[in-house]
């Protein structure tokens, strides 16, 4: 056995004992083995030689196009999701803050538009989640849930300012929450649960209070949910955790391998605050993910990985039926399809990505300087310049592509 089998061995070793473990690690307050607990390596699938193409990833992909009126004028998609036939998109911008509603041709429906300090009004939109059930849309703004209805017309609130939520997921009429913490201790639990009065119920996962000034973790989505089941992964963390409403186990250990930043770097960076931004130039410089997981997603057949090394983006779908890992860099365009930026959603076996209108009409221009229009019709840069690069127009609302990924 040559040394890197060796140490291949013995990462499996590591991490097959961090996911079968039963016993409780004293910083948890409930967490459980999982003996099924998924193993990802990513150190050679980063490697250029084992990266791959989009367009051979993709087995069908085709776009929405939010519908653009008076009243659907939507800047950035700070958050996306798909729920009951319907397409709901957050903004939470200087100029809108709303969350729209479309059907899943992109027609405009209705949206949720309460800016203000009155009864029923917010000044921000932190997230939302939506309630199939009740029909109802959940706005987190300032730790407070404030409900409407599918028509934007006004419910209720609850107030959760003891909590200082940040992020929300609603699933079997329970409120999964992150929360920053601020309790009176050094760390303080940082997932909770709050049943369908908004009570808590549940609690779990430690934080260190230094992750509130902690300036560097922006874009980082630390809980979601996927077909009734919600996960939490923490920034620099390489376990995504299954969270139910008594208790956590781990589903899925993410090895970056050489890639994955020092604990003891970051701990130091967290001791820093807010001096940590004038080390960004040398953060970038480094050959190390920073910091973990940006953005995941699991379903039942795969598990979506989004990470950055230097400047360069990765994204990771892993088959849990093969145990196979196909890797790719943002920075390349495909030919066929739209580029993915990142995963906003998932729904009934379909990702869901938005494609920026800058980058779509600079691909458009670069296509047409390059003779496109010249090609036969059944040329794949032919089929998507046709499809959506030729009638793109940078004012409308931005796209969205929706792709299903061929089996490996």
């Amino acid at each position: 056995m040559n040394k890197y089998s060796l140490i291949y061995l013995t990462l499996i070793l590591i991490a097959a004992i961090g996911c079968t473990s039963n016993n409780k690690a004293k910083s948890f307050k409930s967490l459980q083995g999982n003996k099924r607990c998924l193993n990802i390596f990513l150190e050679e699938d980063i490697s250029k030689d084992k990266r791959v193409s989009l367009d051979s990833l993709i087995d069908t992909m085709y776009y929405i196009s939010p519908q653009l009126t008076n009243e659907s004028v939507i800047g950035r998609y700070d958050k996306v999701l798909v729920n009951d036939s319907l397409l709901f998109i957050m903004e939470n911008s200087i100029s809108n803050k709303s969350v729209f509603v479309f059907d899943l041709k992109g027609k405009f429906l209705s949206k949720v538009n309460s800016f203000g300090q009155g009864p029923g009004e917010y000044i921000s939109i932190h997230d939302f989640y939506y309630d199939n059930r009740n029909k109802l849309i959940g706005v987190l703004s300032q730790s407070c849930i404030i409900r409407y209805n599918l028509d934007g017309t006004y419910k209720d609130q609850f107030d959760l300012r003891n909590y200082y939520v940040s992020e929300v997921e609603f699933v079997n009429g329970h409120l999964y929450a992150y929360c920053l913490p601020q309790c009176n201790s050094s760390t303080c639990f940082s997932v909770l649960v709050f049943n369908e009065n908004f009570d808590l119920i549940y609690e779990d996962y430690p934080l260190s209070k230094e992750i509130i000034n902690f300036p560097l973790s922006d874009g980082k989505r630390s809980i979601i949910s996927y077909n009734n089941k919600v996960y939490f992964n923490a920034i620099n963390n390489d376990t995504i955790y299954l969270v139910k409403d008594s208790f956590m186990r781990p589903e899925c250990i993410v090895n970056l391998g050489k890639y994955k930043y020092p604990k003891e770097d970051f701990d130091n960076l967290l001791n820093e605050g807010a001096g940590s931004v004038n080390r960004l130039n040398e953060l970038y410089a480094s050959n190390y993910s920073l910091f973990g997981v940006k953005q995941y997603w699991l379903s039942e057949e795969y598990v979506y990985l989004n990470f950055q090394i230097n400047t360069e983006k990765f994204q990771s779908f892993y088959s849990i039926k093969s145990n196979r890992t196909i890797t790719f860099s943002s920075s390349d365009i495909p030919s066929a399809v739209l580029p993915i930026n990142n995963i906003q959603t998932f729904y009934k076996g379909e990702f869901y990505s938005v494609s920026d209108n800058q980058l779509i009409e600079y691909i458009k221009n670069k296509e047409e300087e390059s003779g496109v229009l010249k090609l036969p019709d059944d040329n794949l840069r032919k089929v998507r310049y046709n499809r959506i690069l030729r009638n793109s127009d940078i004012n409308n609302n931005s796209i969205i592509a929706v792709f299903r990924l061929k089996k490996f």
